[in-house]
């Protein structure tokens, strides 16, 4: 049974365990490198990372559209923009080994 991960996925370290949700801002490369793994007995680091491959699922939230607003007064000037943050939910589904080549 695996307690926790370590993993780095678009450039920031996560630690998790099994079948927890991970809230990411962006999604560009969706592969992740170990660093650590933890079972019930042992604890596996890599040098820097280990031959481990991660399954995701991802899911996509869309938040609010913020407003933003540019406003000089007495020019009759005024600019409005929107801009809508996407948000990502990662759950890791599956864990193996890869094989050696």
């Amino acid at each position: 049974m695996i307690k926790g991960i370590v993993f780095e996925f678009c450039n920031k370290q996560y630690y998790t365990n099994f079948n927890k949700i991970i809230k990411t801002n962006n999604v560009n490369n969706f592969s992740a490198k170990v660093l650590m793994l933890q079972n019930d007995r042992e604890i596996f680091l890599g040098k820097p990372y280990l031959n481990i491959k991660i399954k995701f699922r991802k899911y996509i939230i869309k938040k609010e559209k913020k407003k933003i607003i540019k406003f000089k007064r007495r020019k009759r000037y005024k600019i409005k923009k929107g801009f809508t943050k996407k948000t990502f939910l990662i759950k890791i589904i599956k864990i193996w080994q890869k094989k050696k080549q």
